[in-house]
C-alpha cells in the first residue's frame, strides 16, 4: 500500500500507509482526539480515534492550556479534580500523558524492537510484561510491572514526527478505596486495544487538511485558511483563491502545479492543484513561518463561479493547464 499523495505533497517526513478508497465519511464531524491533543498542544499529530470513556476530558494542573511537557491528565472531571486537590483522594483511574524526555522513535516504522527488548530487560525487574502493538501507522510499546510494591502500567506511542517525538502514558490507579484493580486495568487495555487510526479523509483532517471537492480548509497550529479551485472544461484553465480565515495568518503565494493521485491512493488518479508558499502567523501568542505545498481537489465547471472575497491577504489567480503541466502520479511506497 502507499501513503496518501496529499501527505507526500505536504512533505511529511515519515512513511504512512493507508487502506484504499475511504468510505463515505462526514468530514465536518469533530475529531475527539483534538479534545485531548489540540493543534497547538504538540508539534506532532496523533491521528487516532481514542477509545476512552465519553466523560473523559484532558487537563493540566495550574493552567488552562494542555501542557504536554509537564503533563496532561485524561479522566473524568470528578477524578481529575480529586487528583489535583489530593492524589490520595483519587476514586477512579486516570491516565497521565506527556512527551517522553528519554525515549525517542528509532525509525519511520517505530521502535527498534531488539534494542527495546534489551532495554526492558536491563531497566525493569523480572516478571515484567512487555508488549508491542500498533494503531495503524502508530506503534506503541507497553510495560506492566511491579516496582517497590506498586503496580505500574506504562506506554510509549510513536508520533511519526521528524523530531522523533514519543508520547509517554501512565495509568494512575486510586491509592485507596474500593475501586478494583481489574477495572483500572480494563480502562488501560481498552484504550490500547480499541483505539484505531482515523480513516482518510479524517486522517488528513487531523493533520490540518480538510479536503473537499473544489476546496480545502488548511490549519497551521490552529490558524486556518481556505484554498478553492475550479477547472474550466472548455479550455482547461484553472482559477483559484486563497483566503485567510484567521486574522493573524497570511499566505505568501509562490507557485502552483498540477498532479494526479496514484492509482493505489485514496484519491485514485484525481487531478489536484498544488499551491506552494509560505504561511506567516504573527501575533502576541505565535510568530511562525511555515513553507507549504497544499493540495486541492479540482472542481470542473462550465464557467468559473469563484469570486474574490473582500479582506486582506487574499490571493486570486488564474493559471493555464496543459497536459505537459500535469506531473506523473507520485509513487510513495
Amino acid at each position: 500500500m502507499k501513503k496518501s499523495i496529499i501527505v507526500s505533497l505536504l512533505a511529511f517526513s515519515c512513511s504512512f500507509t493507508f487502506s484504499g478508497e475511504p468510505k463515505k465519511i462526514d468530514l465536518s464531524q469533530p475529531l475527539r482526539i483534538k479534545d485531548f491533543i489540540p493543534d497547538d498542544a504538540l508539534a506532532a499529530t496523533l491521528a487516532v480515534d481514542p477509545a476512552l470513556p465519553e466523560n473523559f476530558i484532558a487537563r493540566s494542573p495550574n493552567t488552562d492550556e494542555k501542557d504536554y511537557l509537564m503533563g496532561v491528565y485524561w479522566g473524568s472531571e470528578k477524578a481529575i479534580n480529586e487528583y489535583f486537590k489530593d492524589p490520595n483522594t483519587l476514586s477512579e483511574p486516570i491516565i497521565r500523558a506527556r512527551l517522553s524526555l528519554n525515549v525517542a522513535q528509532d525509525n519511520p516504522a517505530g521502535f527498534d524492537e531488539e534494542k527495546l527488548k534489551k532495554e526492558v530487560k536491563t531497566d525493569y525487574p523480572k516478571g515484567t510484561l512487555h508488549k508491542l502493538g500498533n494503531w495503524g501507522n502508530y506503534q506503541y510499546s507497553l510495560i506492566s510491572t511491579v516496582m517497590e510494591g506498586r503496580k505500574l502500567d506504562l506506554g510509549w506511542v510513536c508520533l511519526n514526527d521528524e523530531s522523533r517525538a514519543v508520547l509517554f502514558l501512565q495509568l494512575i490507579r486510586p491509592e485507596k478505596g474500593i475501586y478494583s484493580d481489574e477495572k483500572a486495568k480494563k480502562l488501560w487495555n481498552t484504550f490500547f486495544e480499541e483505539t484505531t487510526e482515523l480513516p482518510n479523509p479524517l486522517f488528513a483532517k487531523a493533520y490540518g487538511y480538510e479536503l473537499y471537492k473544489g476546496y480545502s480548509i488548511l490549519s497551521v497550529s490552529g490558524y486556518r485558511y481556505k484554498i478553492a479551485a475550479q477547472k474550466r472544461r472548455r479550455d482547461g484553465k484553472v482559477l483559484f483563491c486563497i483566503t485567510p480565515l484567521s486574522e493573524s495568518l497570511r499566505f505568501n503565494y509562490e507557485n502552483a502545479e498540477f498532479v494526479t493521485g496514484d492509482e493505489d491512493d485514496w484519491l485514485k488518479g484525481e487531478l489536484l492543484l498544488v499551491v506552494s508558499g509560505a504561511v506567516e502567523i504573527n501575533n502576541k501568542k505565535l510568530n511562525l513561518t511555515s513553507f507549504r505545498s497544499d493540495g486541492v481537489r479540482l472542481e470542473e465547471v462550465e464557467e468559473f463561479t469563484l469570486t474574490k472575497p473582500e479582506g486582506e491577504g487574499v490571493v486570486f489567480k488564474e493559471v493555464a493547464l496543459s497536459e505537459e503541466d500535469v506531473q506523473k502520479p507520485i509513487s510513495t511506497s
